[in-house]
Formats: C-alpha cells, structure tokens, sequence
C-alpha cells in the first residue's frame, strides 16, 4: 500500500478462505457492484456505485473470469497427475484507487483514468509474458475479462475498483493460458506510478 496526501493505492489478492477463491470472487464482484448500497459500508447517504462495463455484460465478464481461473487450476492438477496438494492460487488481484476527498470527478474522467490504468498494466504484463499483444488484443482482454466501478461518497474519498485475472490469455500462441505473478513489486509498482502520471497530465494533480 502507498498512502501520501490522502492518496491512496492498494492491491491485494482475490482469496477465500480455505481453496474457494471462487467464494472471494464473487464476494468482492457483488461489494464493488453493490449499485442498491445494501453493504454496510455503503449506507451513508448519498453513497452512489457507477458501472464501466454495460449492465448486460457483467455477469458474462465474471463468469469469463472464474472460468480462466478454474480451467488454470484443473490444467495445473492434470499436470501434476492427482488434485494439486496445497492452497489453489488466487483469482487474481482486487486494485482500488483512492483520491483525497476534495477531488470530484466527472464519471467520464474516473472511467478515463481507469482505461488508461489498464491499457499501461496490460501492456506491462504482455511485456513480461512475452505474449506480444497488439492493442486490439490487449482491449478485446480488458473488455472481456475485467471488471470495475467506481464508488462516489460526498463525504469521503470516491475510489476505483477494479478486479483482474492473474490468467491471461496467449492470443499468439493458441490461446494458452498463462498465470501472471501480479504481486511482483514492478507490477504494483508501475500502477502507483501510472495512477500518479494519470492524474498530473490529465487533471494536473499530484500525490508523489
């Protein structure tokens, strides 16, 4: 977690307790699109829950996702010959980007700082994969595969919440599957520098 000025960045893994990381996906997927405000932290008036992918998809997004992530896990079973001993990897990564509460954003401009998030985290991660995306591939991904919102409070900080896979699909290479590491430090890290080069060039704020 980096926390300066009333900023802050935090990402953490998509896990339940014991192997039902599908448990932890559908828990976080149902908080972050809690668009009646029926979670406990979400009662406060004026509390409001924006969407970025279309209503109609969403449950087609999530079901994308826990499939990615549980056809890796039975890959990686069939691999090792019996059920995989062990706690099951995590369904990914949950990203919140917090802005200090005076800053309040048009919805437009937090699903702009969100497109831009992504296209830079996804192009890293091509990069380190060696999966060659073309930026056609890298948004048929993000539009597939990923899901956020935005929560806007009057009386607190409005934060992003996005949750992504840590498999990614090798379009190049008869769609393979592929687990990425997102807790290594130059993924976590380049996202607190992109969220901050985001928000100096595009809305001239600073939190470094």
């Amino acid at each position: 977690m980096r926390k300066l000025k009333n900023w802050t960045v935090i990402m953490k893994s998509i896990q339940s307790k014991g192997d039902n990381n599908l448990k932890g996906l559908l828990s976080l997927y149902n908080y972050i699109y809690d668009i009646k405000n029926t979670h406990s932290n979400h009662q406060h008036k004026g509390h409001q829950v924006v969407g970025f992918e279309k209503v109609n998809n969403r449950d087609k997004i999530l079901r994308n996702f826990a499939n990615i992530q549980q056809k890796m896990d039975l890959n990686h079973s069939l691999k090792q010959g019996k059920k995989a001993s062990g706690r099951k990897s995590s369904y990914g990564s949950s990203i919140l980007l917090s802005l200090p509460n005076e800053i309040k954003l048009e919805n437009k401009d937090y699903k702009k700082i969100r497109d831009l998030i992504l296209i830079k985290l996804i192009d890293l991660i091509s990069q380190e994969y060696n999966l060659n995306y073309s930026a056609e591939q890298r948004n048929k991904y993000i539009t597939n595969y990923i899901l956020s919102t935005v929560h806007l409070q009057p009386n607190s900080n409005n934060h992003i919440n996005i949750l992504i896979p840590n498999v990614f699909i090798d379009y190049n290479n008869n769609n393979q599957l592929i687990r990425a590491n997102l807790g290594k430090k130059k993924i976590s890290y380049s996202i607190k520098q992109n969220f901050n080069s985001i928000m100096k060039e595009h809305f001239n704020k600073n939190y470094l």
